[in-house]
């Protein structure tokens, strides 16, 4: 199981910034600007509340989905001989 403090201190340490919530139930965080990233992502922080599993879950898969988009787009620019901006 994922700490949902120590998941939102990555994403904060990543760029997310925290744009909302319901206080003991969730936070919600936006995407670090450069992204381009449209949306929200909510970060369940009541272990205990049954939707909790299902909410980190599809967190993660948020994420996954941006990784590997961010990877493919990345290999498109290396296959072309430019360099991906770190």
């Amino acid at each position: 199981m994922i700490d949902p403090a120590a998941l939102v201190a990555a994403l904060t340490a990543a760029g997310f910034t925290t744009v909302g919530g319901r206080s003991g139930a969730y936070t919600r965080m936006g995407w670090p600007p450069h992204l381009g990233e449209r949306g929200t992502l909510v970060v369940s922080i009541d272990p205990t509340a049954p939707e909790h599993e299902s909410m980190t879950a599809s967190l993660l898969l948020q994420l996954r989905r941006s990784a590997e988009a961010g990877a493919a787009a990345g290999a498109v620019l290396a296959a072309l001989g430019e360099e991906v901006a770190a």
